[in-house]
């Protein structure tokens, strides 16, 4: 529990600053409704979903509160490349929210759009995480859970859909801070960015996890059913 309130801690922190500083920075204050929104929404998501998992999933809450280890070279930059997708995201969308407007919506219907779509990022990750209790932070063998491959749930439809509900919370994060745009982009952006931390789990789990291969040629879309 310790573990999981400072992670939650430094979590909020972080995406508070990246949401606000550059309100701050741009109009010399933290007065943002819409950005305090999101971040008030982020919270309230990563707490109950911390707190809900912890309860039915012991052993998944520990591997996932587990510091990441990476194997190798390619794992140490995949998630960099993650993590600066992610706050060129957040620059852009705070630039379009309080500058460009590029694509203004009513305030109400990006509002509340916003908000329906964000729950949906977040629904398609806690039903994830509550079919795979293997889903790891760094893909590894887990071999004394007995780890098998897992093809129910949202993995009967794509082979990712953890990423799949990033896409489309950021998506929801963009529309609740004003931005259509950043709203727009961010399934492209984010994407594109988690494409090669996907080919570096499937390199490993086709390789250590038996069944896995049989998978991939049953179930082929990476991220979207029918696109990718």
């Amino acid at each position: 529990m310790t573990r999981f309130l400072v992670a939650l801690a430094v979590q909020t922190a972080l995406v508070s600053a990246l949401i606000l500083g550059p309100a701050w920075a741009l109009n010399g204050s933290f007065a943002w409704p819409r950005g305090w929104l999101a971040v008030s929404s982020f919270f309230a998501a990563a707490a109950l979903g911390g707190l809900w998992i912890s309860r039915i999933d012991a052993d998944l809450a520990r591997e996932r509160a587990a510091i990441p280890r990476p194997q190798t070279i390619a794992d140490r930059l995949a998630p960099l490349l993650i993590a600066v997708s992610i706050l060129a995201w957040f620059g852009v969308a705070a630039w379009d929210a309080h500058r460009l407007q590029l694509l203004p919506l009513p305030p109400a219907v990006s509002l509340c759009t916003g908000l329906a779509t964000f729950a949906a990022g977040v629904a398609i990750v806690a039903w994830t995480l509550r079919t795979n209790s293997f889903a790891a932070l760094v893909v590894k063998i887990q071999g004394e859970r007995r780890q098998r491959v897992v093809d129910t749930g949202p993995y009967a439809w794509v082979r990712h859909p953890m990423y799949l509900g990033a896409m489309v919370f950021f998506a929801g994060l963009g529309l609740i801070l004003g931005s259509l745009a950043a709203g727009l982009a961010a399934p492209l952006l984010i994407g594109l960015a988690f494409l090669p931390r996907i080919g570096i789990e499937e390199e490993t789990l086709r390789r250590d996890l038996a069944g896995y291969a049989d998978y991939q040629s049953r179930v082929r879309a990476r991220l979207v059913p029918g696109i990718f």
